[in-house]
């Protein structure tokens, strides 16, 4: 099934298998490219709850141009 899902869904998956599924956020969360295929709304409501969930992490997200 998950060869099925577009880039953005996939993003989201691997998104909450390696971080929302956890007790509790690492100390330290690198993000490199996860989220360059969601669209404005998605990444948007990732880093909400990123800093939701992480308030006490240090949260390196990468974007590359």
């Amino acid at each position: 099934w998950f060869s099925e899902l577009s880039g953005g869904q996939k993003s989201k998956v691997e998104l909450v298998r390696r971080v929302f599924l956890r007790d509790s956020c690492p100390s330290v969360l690198l993000i490199d490219e996860t989220m360059a295929p969601l669209d404005p709304a998605s990444k948007s409501q990732v880093m909400s709850r990123l800093k939701q969930f992480c308030n006490e992490s240090v949260v390196l997200v990468i974007y590359h141009t």
